[in-house]
């Protein structure tokens, strides 16, 4: 009988091509949540005090959760045992109600620490970090769902058009993201709504990268074609649920006509048109 010997290179892609991307990705949340309890969550006196997440029980609860889903996630990548699972997807439901919990605390105290302008306090970014991750869990969760399945061979230029619409979806969603807390003292919803945009972006061209279907594909578009939409109606008349701050400040940007339009804006709108472009065009591949 003939034997190939494999590589250690090949051995490596073989051994990273059998592993789960469901797993993977709930450690990975993880792994941000237990990040986001050790970074600041508030400063005070421009950023010479840090509050962290860790500080209190709450934070110190979120980062030991975090941290089971994490060993969960370790034991999942290579058993698939019905008690694992349903324990990892417990504590996910954890993390979900805890962060979700603590977030709202955190808008409601920067309020209150916000109305004393000595104090000149800030949000930090370990929420937004922790919130991040347990957003990454629900959609490991959600993998199946979406039907996310190991890379296929496709050809050369299905390959490079779905390419061209994750490198659209990265840098719409990570300008999204950046905007996120900039815009929680203005407007919560506001900058809640980017929270989700930018998470939505970036967990489509992660299923994407690892081998999303043509469902994702219709996904992305459809949900590019929507920020466009809202981006739209934002120019023109603004969106009536920003609140009364917002409102004000885009009353005056729209005062200004063209200077309503910054340069963030443009980038990110631009690589929302050419993800449409690509992942139609995809689609248009996958059928031939």
């Amino acid at each position: 009988m003939n034997s190939v010997a494999l590589t250690p290179a090949s051995s490596m892609r073989s051994r990273l091509r059998n592993l789960a991307p469901q797993p993977l990705v709930s450690t990975v949340g993880g792994m941000m949540v237990g990040i986001g309890a050790v970074l600041p969550w508030i400063t005070l006196y421009a950023g010479h005090v840090a509050l962290r997440g860790i500080d209190g029980p709450a934070g110190l609860a979120l980062a030991l959760v975090g941290a089971v889903v994490v060993v969960l996630g370790v034991i999942s990548v290579r058993s698939s045992a019905a008690s694992v699972i349903a324990v990892r997807r417990m504590m996910v439901v954890a993390v979900v109600l805890i962060v979700t919990y603590l977030l709202v605390q955190l808008v409601i105290t920067h309020a209150q620490l916000a109305a004393e302008p000595l104090l000149l306090a800030a949000l930090g970014p370990g929420m937004f970090v922790a919130a991040a991750g347990a957003s990454l869990m629900v959609i490991a969760e959600a993998m199946p769902l979406l039907r996310v399945t190991r890379p296929s061979r496709r050809s050369w230029p299905a390959r490079m058009l779905t390419g061209a619409a994750v490198v659209g979806l990265l840098v719409a969603g990570s300008i999204h993201l950046g905007l996120a807390p900039g815009h929680l003292g203005a407007s919560p919803v506001l900058a809640l709504g980017f929270l989700g945009a930018g998470l939505a972006q970036a967990t489509l061209a992660l299923f994407l990268i690892v081998g999303g279907s043509r469902r994702t594909l219709i996904s992305s578009a459809v949900l590019s074609v929507g920020l466009l939409g809202l981006y739209g109606i934002d120019l023109l008349i603004g969106l009536p649920f920003v609140g009364h701050a917002a409102l004000h400040a885009q009353a005056e940007l729209h005062a200004h006509g063209a200077a309503g339009i910054d340069l963030a804006g443009v980038i990110a709108k631009s690589a929302e048109l050419g993800t449409i472009i690509a992942a139609v065009a995809a689609l248009r591949e996958h059928h031939r």
